[in-house]
C-alpha cells in the first residue's frame, strides 16, 4: 500500500536499515519517504549524518540514487531519544504498527506486526509530520532537537 508518501517513525533506524530503500524503490520509485528517528541510535555518525547515510548507501546498497527520502533526526533537550516510542509505517490512509526496529525484521527473534485502523493511521501521520517538519518545539516540558538532511 505506499502511495506517494511514505512516513517511518522507528527511534532506532539507523544507516544500516537503508536497504528498506530499496524494498520502497521497488515498489514505487517516485514514493517520498519521511524517516524520523532518534539521535542516540545515530550517536556515532553524529559529526556527518548524511555522509555517513549516503556513503553506506553507496557502497552497501546501490549505485542508483535513493528514493526522494527526508531522514530527520529527533532529541530532546534532556535525552537523545525520540520523542516517539512505538514504531509506524504510514502510508496514504494505511499503516502498520512494526513491534520491532527495521533491523530486527526476520531476525531471531518474535515480533509483531500489525495494521493500523484508518483512524489510527491518520493520527499517527499527523503527529509524525509535525515532527518532520519540525512544527513542534516542545514534548513534555523538553526543547526539541532536530537534525534532518535530504537523500540523495
Amino acid at each position: 500500500h505506499i502511495r506517494e508518501e511514505l512516513f517511518i517513525a522507528d527511534g532506532y533506524f539507523g544507516i544500516k536499515d537503508l536497504w528498506v530503500l530499496q524494498v520502497v524503490k521497488g515498489i514505487n520509485p517516485n514514493c517520498k519517504v519521511y524517516i524520523l528517528t532518534s539521535k542516540e541510535h545515530n550517536k556515532d555518525i553524529m559529526v556527518s549524518p548524511y555522509d555517513a547515510y549516503l556513503e553506506y548507501w553507496r557502497l552497501n546498497i546501490s549505485d542508483q540514487e535513493t528514493p526522494p527520502t527526508e531522514v530527520v533526526i529527533v532529541s530532546t533537550s534532556s535525552v537523545n531519544t525520540s520523542p516517539i516510542h512505538d514504531r509506524w509505517w504510514i502510508s496514504g490512509k494505511s499503516g502498520i504498527r512494526v513491534g520491532s526496529s527495521v533491523n530486527g525484521l526476520g531476525g531471531n527473534r518474535i515480533s509483531e506486526i500489525g495494521d493500523l485502523t484508518t483512524e489510527e493511521a491518520e493520527e499517527r501521520e499527523e503527529i509524525i509530520r509535525r515532527f518532520v517538519i519540525q512544527k513542534t518545539r516542545e514534548y513534555k516540558g523538553n526543547k526539541i532537537r532536530y537534525l534532518s538532511f535530504t537523500m540523495p
